[in-house]
């Protein structure tokens, strides 16, 4: 199916431009987004974006907690939007069931609360979310990593190396298929160790530390300046779950360093920048992070990762941050900062969300409601946990929009069916063949004001359609879907007129034939088509193998067996399947009806127009034989004209 797709042109997008990241509160926050083939991409805009945004997170988790009598988990929490930083842990009350868990610990990172994204959250909102919460609480915590070390580093006390080079040690986490970059180089060639390449979302690349073109200095602390690359390889090899690695990128000659002049007004005594590095840490002293709507914010000359040369005529370049602190605080009001621009790359832009896009759910509709967003999108991760909203300016055509949302759906869309075929290569282990996967809202609830909606997750097996409330990750999970729905037991019909829920125009009403039914909406019409396509092909299919079913059936007072084949149509033979009794081709039936408890009257076509013959059938279980009559009467139609399948009235009704 992907195949057939790319081979009709459809193919993966990339794109690259400005967006409106809803942060909050109706806060908005202007983001570079980039579309690749499988993720998306969220990166601050120069100059912008939360002070510790760029950090790297691990050991990421859900945390399963139930409220004690007071409805409180026992967690205080700080940071948060306001402060441009992530909320976090701040204590872990002794005895309450955070800290009984064993699994929340002081300083993790609040990702989520109940699947809800809190990177953008203040701590009021995150703890309102906690609040209006019934007693079952799931955080979604990570910690941070990969912090930059100064000055316990062996590297950065080597005699000269600062005279050459600026310095800077990262932490990494190995990973089973490499850290993600390659080298080039070594002692053997009498030229330094360099980074040749670094693999877009591979672990280095993720670190957003490690560029083509920097020198490597040491591996765990060992100087691999004078090394080859084969010592380099195998210090790397031998390394256990973290790698240290200090990279150096060559200083500028005096006469290349191009500088520019700022000249700023406090306020409130503040400039609104904060800074890193100094000479005690082996780097420059640079801009951290600028706050918006601040002198600095409002200079168009000066970015994060600006190099400060020098502030009010005193040269910076072995300085420490305090004594740049220190000046600025004992200067008037005036402050003129000479700085080294930064080389701004795309990719050295802090990234905010990276959003894997197999499995991933797309949305215009409200979490939960069926209220559509005004002029934005969410994007979900596969496990629900991270999510970005974005939007474009109002004044702006949202035809932008639009274009960004159909090259994430194809994207979707095309890895869905990719992630498909390489479950069905995996079906010896999960079991039947998977044709279709993705995400569909189901309608829990309906009342007078609103419907309750929630996602959930669909697939498409050779025998099956399962629901799941989660994708699943296991065996034993594929398994355990929340409805099985079997193939020939059920039929869908396309919800018109008044069956339509109100604004949720994508939707349709699957009934089986055992007694229960769902309402599922999908997000827009493409979507729509696809399963209910898919649906009856793979529907067919099933037919064709199975070829034909019986039922039990009470025909003309007496204990029988009614019998719908592919190939030779309907029949009834005796109780035990010994003698034919009667049989007609599946194509001159001509109506059907029944009684919705156990009569079934079918119709058939004679030789005298102006005539039908009528048999009378009384099934026990007739929801389920209708729909297998009506699973195959549709194979039968669409063997001899396939076009038939892709029709857009089929299984449609108005209400």
């Amino acid at each position: 199916a992907c195949r057939d797709m790319e081979s009709r042109g459809v193919t993966l997008q990339t794109k690259c431009g400005h967006l409106l990241l809803q942060a909050g509160n109706d806060k908005t926050e202007e983001v570079l987004v980039e579309l690749t083939e499988d993720h998306l991409i969220v990166r601050c805009k120069e100059g912008g974006g939360p002070l510790n945004r760029n950090a790297r997170l691990q050991n990421e988790r859900n945390v399963y907690l139930k409220k004690d009598k007071s409805g409180s988990i026992g967690v205080t929490l700080e940071g948060g939007a306001e402060l441009k930083t992530y909320v976090t842990i701040y204590q872990v009350q002794q005895g309450l069931p955070a800290d009984r868990s064993g699994s929340v610990r002081e300083g993790d990172v609040v990702i989520a609360v109940n699947y809800t994204d809190t990177t953008f959250s203040t701590v009021e909102e995150v703890k309102e979310l906690i609040k209006t919460s019934n007693q079952k609480v799931v955080l979604h915590l990570a910690e941070v990593k990969g912090q930059l070390h100064g000055g316990n580093s062996k590297l950065l006390n080597m005699d000269n190396i600062t005279d050459l080079y600026l310095v800077r040690e990262i932490l990494l986490e190995n990973g089973p298929v490499g850290l993600g970059f390659s080298l080039q180089g070594g002692a053997s060639s009498g030229a330094p160790i360099t980074v040749a390449s670094v693999e877009q979302n591979g672990i280095a690349y993720k670190s957003n530390h490690v560029f083509v073109d920097d020198v490597l200095l040491a591996v765990n602390g060992h100087d691999v300046r004078f090394s080859t690359l084969d010592e380099v390889e195998l210090l790397l090899q031998s390394s256990d779950q973290y790698v240290t690695l200090q990279l150096g990128t060559l200083k500028e000659k005096d006469e290349d360093v191009q500088t520019l002049e700022v000249c700023l007004a406090k306020e409130r005594g503040s400039l609104g920048l904060s800074i890193t590095g100094g000479a005690d840490m082996g780097s420059p002293i640079a801009v951290s992070a600028i706050v918006r709507n601040s002198p600095a914010g409002r200079c168009n000359d000066i970015h994060r990762g600006d190099v400060i040369l020098a502030a009010n005529g005193i040269n910076m370049t072995s300085k420490t941050q305090e004594d740049l602190v220190e000046i600025l605080q004992e200067s008037g009001n005036q402050v003129t900062l000479l700085i080294k621009p930064k080389k701004r790359a795309k990719d050295e832009l802090p990234i905010i969300k990276n959003i894997p896009l197999t499995m991933a759910y797309i949305t215009c509709y409200k979490n939960v409601t069926d209220e559509l967003r005004i002029n934005s999108v969410q994007v979900v991760s596969a496990e629900g946990y991270s999510s970005v909203e974005l939007s474009c300016e109002r004044r702006l055509n949202s035809q932008v929009l639009q274009e960004w949302v159909s090259a994430i759906r194809t994207n979707i869309q095309l890895l869905n069916r990719r992630e498909a075929e390489r479950l069905s290569e995996e079906q010896a282990v999960i079991g039947e063949k998977v044709h279709l996967i993705g995400w569909v809202s189901e309608r829990l609830s309906v009342n007078e004001y609103n419907q309750v909606w929630k996602r959930k997750f669909l697939a498409l097996r050779s025998e099956a359609l399962e629901i799941f409330s989660e994708v699943p990750k296991s065996v034993r999970e594929w398994c355990r879907p929340e409805s099985m729905l079997k193939l020939c037991e059920f039929n869908v019909t396309i919800l018109k007129g008044r069956s339509q829920p109100n604004l949720r125009s994508h939707s349709i009403h699957v009934a089986s034939g055992k007694g229960f039914s769902h309402v599922l909406a999908f997000e827009y019409a493409k979507n729509l088509a696809e399963w209910t396509q898919e649906i009856h092909l793979t529907t067919m299919r099933f037919v064709q193998l199975k070829k034909r079913i019986k039922f039990k059936v009470n025909w003309r007072g007496m204990a029988a067996v009614l019998v719908i084949d592919i190939e030779t149509g309907f029949s009834v033979v005796d109780s035990s399947e010994k003698q034919c009794l009667w049989k007609q081709p599946l194509m001159m039936l001509v109506n059907s009806a029944d009684d919705h408890i156990n009569k079934l009257k079918l119709m058939f076509r004679t030789s005298n127009q102006r005539q039908q013959e009528v048999q009378v059938f009384e099934i026990d279980g007739l929801d389920l034989a209708i729909c297998a009559m009506e699973a195959f009467l549709t194979t039968k139609v669409a063997l001899s004209d396939p076009s038939f399948v892709y029709r857009p009235h089929l299984s449609m009704v108005a209400a």
